[in-house]
């Protein structure tokens, strides 16, 4: 982080000008450039969505692990496990998929 954070310091160099309150774009919206606006909008709802519906199973999942676990153990690192597991899965079907293809093609030996 503090190497990442030094690169940035003296890494980037910008000719940054502040525009005038009083000015005329200064006014102006920031979706005021956008041609397309219903694509930006369409774009933000959509991902509020996402959210929404990845976000909604945490506390679900939470209690479905403790009533699993009976009450003891360490629940929360449980579920995050779970979780982790969930969000993780499609890449592991990627790689075995890869696998299968590599067997049924003889290229195990490569």
């Amino acid at each position: 982080m503090f190497l990442a954070a030094l690169a940035t310091y003296f890494g980037v160099k910008e000719d940054f000008t502040p525009i005038e309150k009083d000015s005329q774009q200064a006014k102006q919206s920031a979706f005021a450039g956008i041609k397309n606006l219903w694509i930006v909008w369409a774009m933000i709802i959509s991902s509020m969505l996402i959210q929404a519906a990845t976000n909604s199973i945490n506390p679900i999942l939470s209690l479905f692990v403790r009533e699993l676990m009976h009450g003891t153990g360490n629940i929360a690192w449980v579920s995050g496990g779970v979780i982790a597991a969930l969000l993780e899965s499609p890449h592991w079907r990627r790689l075995h998929d890869w696998e299968l293809w590599v067997i049924e093609l003889g290229l195990e030996k490569y």
